[in-house]
């Protein structure tokens, strides 16, 4: 699952401050890079690729107030980031506190796709909160709630969460580096750390 909407709100977690947002253009240029790299573990033909724009774009304003309206200001305030920035005062934008649940949706969405049947949802160790937010949301709409699996974070040269990455050869891997490296400007900003819904055969 490719998460060309959420990336143009953008994760906020684990962020200090509010993130730039992307354009639809720099998130599809992401999402490629995405690819070549997924398909380095991935077999092309067996992978289902699908956007999460495909059901969060249709929402509209009417469908993003009323899936906002299936959580508290107080519950997503517990959220370490969240509760930090807003004891040190930091600003925190009214879009940010919109992404849990949009990735929550994704959780509904791609459970109700037969052909997928996606139960096992993996992310990051920083993930837990939002993992946690699709399954509450999920058993709202009547679903089996997902299992959610978490691993470390890559951590760079400069033990950073999310360490740029560096291309080692024109379709090698990439390794971490620190963000202070300059990279050239076929690598994009964000590392390509992102959430793969696994399709369990039973």
């Amino acid at each position: 699952l490719i998460g060309d909407f959420t990336g143009m709100i953008g994760d906020p977690t684990g962020k200090k401050a509010t993130r730039p947002q992307l354009t639809r253009e720099q998130v599809l240029a992401n999402a490629e890079t995405y690819k070549r790299q997924v398909f380095k573990v991935l077999d092309r033909e067996a992978t289902v690729i699908r956007y999460n724009g495909e059901w969060l774009t249709p929402l509209g304003a009417e469908g993003i107030i009323r899936l906002a309206g299936k959580w508290t200001l107080a519950r997503m305030m517990e959220r370490d980031d969240f509760r930090t920035r807003f004891r040190e005062q930091q600003p925190i934008s009214l879009h940010e506190l919109l992404y849990p649940l949009v990735q929550a949706k994704d959780s509904v969405e791609m459970a109700k796709i037969p052909e997928l049947g996606c139960d096992v949802e993996l992310g990051g160790h920083d993930q837990i909160f939002n993992l946690l937010v699709g399954r509450d949301l999920m058993k709202e709409e009547g679903l089996e709630p997902q299992v959610c699996l978490t691993v470390p974070l890559l951590v760079g040269l400069d033990d950073a969460h999310h360490a740029r990455a560096l291309r080692v050869a024109d379709d090698g891997l990439r390794v971490g580096v620190p963000a202070r490296v300059d990279l050239d400007s076929q690598v994009p900003e964000r590392p390509a750390i992102a959430i793969i819904v696994m399709h369990l055969q039973h």
